[in-house]
């Protein structure tokens, strides 16, 4: 019996001590993405991707700071990554498109910018007008 409460006890002391670096990741993030400290936000950003990869926050910032940094093979290689996990989500496409603008390729911005009409329906133009102009 004293080894199993000892046990639970520490599963859950453990536990306690995981979420607490988690939060604190999630506040360091997001202190350096607003300072504009984007290879130390990249880094947090990833790990936290990589624990919740469906977090479109996480998504976001970790690939506008891989842009900050000018990292234009990664933030593909994400893009292409979430594109595969969420098919037909414009704003994906729209994402794409900006980095392709990034990189000067204004043909290939233009083929994602033209995707991304294709595959919207009515109720996904506020978040593509978000996604333009939330662009920096």
């Amino acid at each position: 019996m004293k080894q199993l409460l000892l046990s639970l006890f520490c599963c859950c002391f453990f536990s306690i001590a995981l979420l607490a670096q988690s939060n604190e990741d999630i506040r360091l993030a997001h202190d350096y993405y607003q300072r504009g400290e984007y290879e130390k936000a990249v880094v947090l950003y990833e790990k936290l991707y990589k624990k919740n990869e469906t977090s479109m926050h996480y998504y976001r910032n970790y690939y506008k700071s891989l842009l900050a940094i000018k990292d234009f093979e990664s933030a593909e290689k994400l893009v292409r990554k979430q594109m595969k996990k969420m098919k037909k989500k414009p704003t994906l496409y729209i994402d794409l498109g900006l980095l392709y603008q990034n990189q000067d390729d204004d043909v290939k911005a233009k083929e994602q910018y033209e995707q991304a009409l294709k595959v919207a329906q009515a109720h996904d133009i506020p978040s593509l007008a978000s996604t333009f102009s939330n662009a920096d």
